[in-house]
């Protein structure tokens, strides 16, 4: 691959070369250059080819008998200055920046004022900009309002003025290009920073009545919304980040501003009308963001406002209701499977408010095409998933056999699904494509592509019933694309939680595929679609071709070894033992079971090249996780809840319900961050856990710190839904977890003081390789692995 793309890039510096040389006037040469431009900007994220490409440019136009080519030098040596810039090599972006500092360019300086930013001469590029901004150089609308907003997240970031001049300053960009969302995006952010800076201030200074009243009356959250609907209008490029986060300061304050504690020197009536004012305001502004954004942006929070549906505030509910009955209008095929998850709650006032959502649709006039009503449509849909629904609730009984008929066992008339529009419950029917810029149309296939879409067409008559407790259900599905699917049919399991943690692993993987250390290494999470039909029941997409580690590795002991005495494992182990006995049985234990699963990759992938793909792919993807896990708090990692793909090496984990550090409140509590055992560690290959592992480990680490904002919003929604007890774990009293048992505020602090590194209350900020090297420690320290459950292998 490395040999392949240096020869794309040399042809591509040849191409250059001669596009540079046949220009003979200005305006062909305009052009070139614009289409030059155009083609470096989608040359990939390599710094090595795009320095080629840029210095070959420099080289052509330097070396040009044109005058009209060589004046165009000065913006290649700032452009060359940008690539290098972005790449973190700040020797080269300020040794290619001097050759144009003379010229007192505008570009040149505002690139200049970049690099002095990067080597953290923050008041000099502050001072360079703000010079830039207050010159007579004339310069266009949006350039303008561009420098306007570099200066004012400066100020922002840099904690160098007050918030109202960090304010004043971001309104000055907004003003001076009102069609520009940006700067509306960092003012509502600087405002979500005043208001969580500000949620538990006490008031101890007269000064302080004006700024802090803000903060009661709402006047932050109303500020935070009114920006944030402002820059979803025109394009798409924050709605994943954004429109959650506005959804959650909306419901939040409409749910708690009547029990807002009015601090001593404030007026209870003053205050209590403005809030109800500041109420309306939001709500107008929600209803103004419903009726100008496209369908398909509410489409991307329907499971956040699914799970708020019993809001208390009936206003507020009302409109909730009325947003999801919009978004299953114009995406029904999709949409209807969380609909059914409402309307078939065990909850009767949550079932309520789903059958009403239904009338509500039901009874709106039908914008799509192929269908003659709403009614129609949904009653269709609706016949096909009660057939899951049946599926998963049948009891079996232990002794019945592991196969059994549709048709027969659970009573099916026939194997045909009557209906043309319900999607298959698999992952690339729900990913939403967004397109590169705004747009106000409402079409209901704008961001589903047609090739992207896999219809139910027939069932299999034979259901695979699994031998674990609660008997899963393995249903084949043909689409209408004419393959086979396989479903996971789940009873007695709340898979709400699995199909959160999948939605966050799907902005993860969104952020890795952005990222340009990822994308070299190829970072990425395997997921697969989770679909809850009620609090009990569920659906699952099997993705085939995947082993658990456990079956690989107990396969290999069976072979190889006498198997697994799990008498003497619990003997050896036994919670009870001394810490100093535990540990030297759990190194003799360790000893006796020596590592087999890379010769499950040798033997899996025997040609040397897929081998060392699979094995790679392994090692990065476990990295990965790993991060993910310890930022969540995932616990119970156990051989039977991680896979391996059998085709790539991938790891794929299952069972999320024990999150946010619960496997710090079990019986035996979980005391690493993340599962890697010998085996793991003996598979990643000579070099171990100082390789692919840590590297990946430290790229994803430090990829969460740098979307802090973004990871925090998506987590947010997470740990306000009411799907998670919280009040569970506060009740015992001898669990030591802090952020399981304090509940969502303590738990959002702890995340916080992960992704920035700081590894308890007390500790400075590790660096990033500094974290990723005291995780690994804690991860394979024996005195940790010694004292965990049994069960979970510890040792394999």
């Amino acid at each position: 691959m490395i040999r392949k793309r240096d020869l794309f890039t040399q042809l591509h510096c040849l191409e250059e070369l001669h596009q540079i040389a046949v220009s003979t006037n200005r305006d062909n040469f305009e052009l070139t250059s614009s289409v030059l431009d155009l083609k470096i900007e989608h040359a990939g994220h390599n710094f090595s080819t795009l320095w080629s490409i840029i210095s070959t440019r420099r080289v052509a136009e330097e070396n040009h008998p044109k005058s009209f080519v060589k004046t165009n030098l000065r913006k290649t040596w700032t452009k060359s200055a940008k690539i290098a810039r972005k790449f973190g090599r700040l020797d080269l972006a300020m040794s290619s920046i001097v050759n144009v500092m003379s010229s007192n360019d505008l570009d040149s300086n505002l690139e200049y004022a970049k690099i002095l930013w990067a080597q953290g001469e923050h008041i000099n590029a502050l001072k360079l900009v703000d010079k830039i901004r207050t010159s007579d150089i004339p310069m266009a609308k949006r350039t303008s309002a561009k420098i306007q907003l570099k200066y004012s997240k400066w100020l922002d970031q840099s904690a160098n003025a007050g918030a109202s001049l960090i304010i004043n300053e971001y309104n000055e960009a907004i003003n001076l290009d009102n069609s520009w969302n940006k700067p509306h995006y960092h003012l509502a952010k600087f405002y979500n920073k005043l208001l969580e800076s500000n949620s538990n201030r006490i008031i101890s200074l007269n000064s302080e009545i004006e700024q802090s009243s803000r903060h009661i009356d709402g006047f932050y959250e109303v500020m935070v919304v009114k920006h944030y609907v402002s820059s979803l209008l025109g394009s798409p490029k924050y709605v994943f980040e954004v429109l959650p986060k506005m959804i959650t300061v909306w419901l939040d304050f409409a749910a708690t501003y009547k029990q807002r504690v009015i601090p001593s020197g404030f007026k209870p009536e003053t205050i209590h009308k403005k809030l109800e004012e500041n109420r309306a305001t939001i709500h107008k502004s929600i209803r103004y963001a419903l009726a100008s954004l496209p369908r398909y942006y509410w489409y991307i929070a329907l499971s956040q406002m699914i799970s708020r549906v019993l809001h208390g505030n009936a206003s507020t509910k009302n409109l909730l209701i009325t947003i999801i009955a919009e978004v299953v209008r114009y995406y029904p095929q999709r949409a209807i499977w969380s609909l059914f998850s409402v309307v078939s709650s065990m909850d009767k006032e949550r079932s309520t408010v789903g059958s009403e959502i239904v009338e509500k649709v039901k009874t709106s006039k039908c914008i799509l095409t192929d269908v003659s009503s709403y009614g129609e449509l949904l009653d269709q849909c609706w016949g096909v998933i009660e057939k899951f629904f049946n599926i998963c609730n049948l009891y079996i009984k232990a002794e019945r056999n592991s196969t059994l008929k549709l048709l027969t066992d659970f009573k099916f008339r026939t194997l045909s699904i009557n209906c043309n529009h319900l999607v298959l419950p698999i992952k690339t029917n729900f990913n939403i494509v967004l397109p590169n810029s705004g747009s106000s149309t409402t079409k209901s296939n704008s961001s589903f592509p047609a090739e992207n879409t896999v219809r139910c067409h027939l069932f299999e008559n034979n259901v695979s019933i699994l031998s674990s407790l609660q008997k899963p259900r393995r249903v084949s599905i043909w689409g209408d694309d004419g393959v086979k699917y396989s479903i996971l049919c789940k009873a007695n399991d709340d898979l709400r939680k699995d199909a959160k943690m999948m939605e966050f692993s799907n902005v993860i993987d969104r952020l890795l595929s952005k990222d340009t250390e990822s994308e070299k290494r190829s970072l990425s999470v395997l997921s697969y679609a989770v679909v809850p039909l009620n609090e009990k029941l569920g659906l699952i997409e099997w993705v085939n071709d995947c082993s658990t580690m456990k079956s690989v590795l107990f396969q290999y002991y069976q072979s190889r070894t006498d198997g697994l005495n799990f008498t003497y494992l619990k003997n050896m182990l036994a919670p009870e033992k001394p810490l100093e006995v535990k540990l030297r049985n759990f190194e003799e234990v360790s000893k006796k079971y020596q590592p087999y699963l890379r010769h499950w990759f040798m033997e899996e992938f025997p040609d040397p090249a897929q081998w060392y793909h699979a094995r790679s792919t392994f090692t990065r993807s476990t990295a990965v996780m790993s991060i993910i896990g310890y930022l969540t708090g995932l616990g119970d990692r156990h051989g039977d809840n991680i896979l391996i793909s059998q085709t790539t090496g991938s790891v794929l984990h299952v069972d999320f319900d024990c999150l946010f550090g619960k496997g710090e409140t079990l019986q035996v509590p979980e005391r690493v961050p993340f599962r890697l055992t010998q085996n793991m560690v003996d598979a990643f290959g000579v070099t171990g856990c100082e390789g692919s592992f840590r590297k990946g480990s430290e790229v994803t680490l430090a990829l969460m710190r740098n979307h802090e904002s973004l990871l925090m919003n998506t987590l947010e929604t997470f740990l306000y839904d009411p799907i998670l007890d919280w009040a569970s774990g506060q009740k015992n009293k001898k669990n030591k977890s802090m952020m399981y048992n304090a509940g969502p505020e303590v738990a959002m602090a702890v995340i916080r003081r992960k992704i920035r590194g700081i590894l308890d209350a007390d500790s400075m900020p590790l660096s990033v390789s500094g974290q990723v090297e005291a995780l690994i420690l804690e991860a394979t320290s024996p005195e940790n692995l010694c004292q965990m459950f049994v069960g979970w292998m510890p040792f394999l």
